[in-house]
């Protein structure tokens, strides 16, 4: 399920949290008082890049920068916005081969 502003704003309030998330890693924890907690996944390359590494980079830095962004838009509406990174290779055959890894 894609985490749209229609999905948010259709999300049926209670008396209970309700999360969203989508198949990218994206969650947003949605409070019955209004206010919320959405967690951006990230790497260590959002705070530097490495060799070989310039696309995964660029990219990791921009969407810190988004979420730094989202934190300061939605902070008055008492949702909590926070970019975490979580490090970790994905074991396959490429990911042996680029980084020289025996299995």
């Amino acid at each position: 399920m894609a985490l749209t502003d229609t999905a948010i704003r259709n999300a049926k309030h209670g008396s209970k949290p309700i999360k969203l998330g989508d198949e990218r890693g994206l969650f947003l924890l949605l409070q019955p008082s209004g206010g919320g907690t959405f967690i951006v996944s990230g790497a260590t390359a959002s705070l530097r890049g490495g060799a070989r590494f310039s696309a995964f980079a660029s990219a990791k830095f921009a969407l810190r920068g988004l979420t730094q962004s989202l934190a300061r838009e939605f902070q008055p509406a008492g949702v909590h916005v926070t970019h975490t990174i979580l490090d970790g290779t994905i074991d396959s055959e490429r990911s042996r081969e680029l980084h020289s890894l025996d299995p």
